[in-house]
């Protein structure tokens, strides 16, 4: 997966977090904004799109309509697609009421986000392989990219 990174850097699509490349992902159970609960059972040995975004980001709301097309075309497959935000549940319900957002939103989330790594740049992307390794990382989002991750990833022999 190291070529998928080589390849965005050279290209000069955005930019890499290469502090949390291979970096373990944190596995915990999280509540949705819905009040689901998303076990690490069911995201265990999973790929992970993971998004880091908050409802007042613009660039965030611009990209919206491409991530939702992303959970569509990976529907039946055993990806799984987290955002996570800083703002609280009232807020993240009040925006959804405007918007759709098909990821699992986790809400208050700034704990864990400082954790995971320290985002400076919203929106911020990553995905995390089957072994629970963040092997992708860009801010702001490039469709073409992560496909191309997850396309590679579902291809490669395990």
């Amino acid at each position: 997966m190291d070529a998928i990174n080589d390849r965005i850097q050279k290209e000069g699509t955005g930019f890499v977090f290469s502090e949390v490349i291979n970096k373990k992902f944190p596995e915990s159970n999280f509540v949705t904004v819905f009040n689901r609960a998303l076990r690490e059972s069911e995201t265990n040995q999973t790929i992970k799109v993971i998004n880091f975004w908050y409802t007042r980001c613009a660039p965030c709301i611009q990209e919206l309509p491409e991530l939702n097309q992303l959970v569509r075309d990976y529907d039946s497959t055993d990806v799984v697609f987290i955002a996570f935000t800083p703002d609280d549940n009232i807020t993240v319900k009040k925006f959804l009421t405007e918007y759709q957002f098909d990821y699992h939103i986790i809400p208050d989330s700034r704990q864990l986000i400082k954790e995971i790594m320290p985002v400076m740049i919203y929106p911020t992307h990553l995905v995390v392989n089957n072994d629970g390794k963040i092997i992708y990382s860009n801010s702001g989002f490039k469709y073409n990219e992560v496909r191309y991750v997850l396309d590679s990833l579902k291809s490669s022999p395990e």
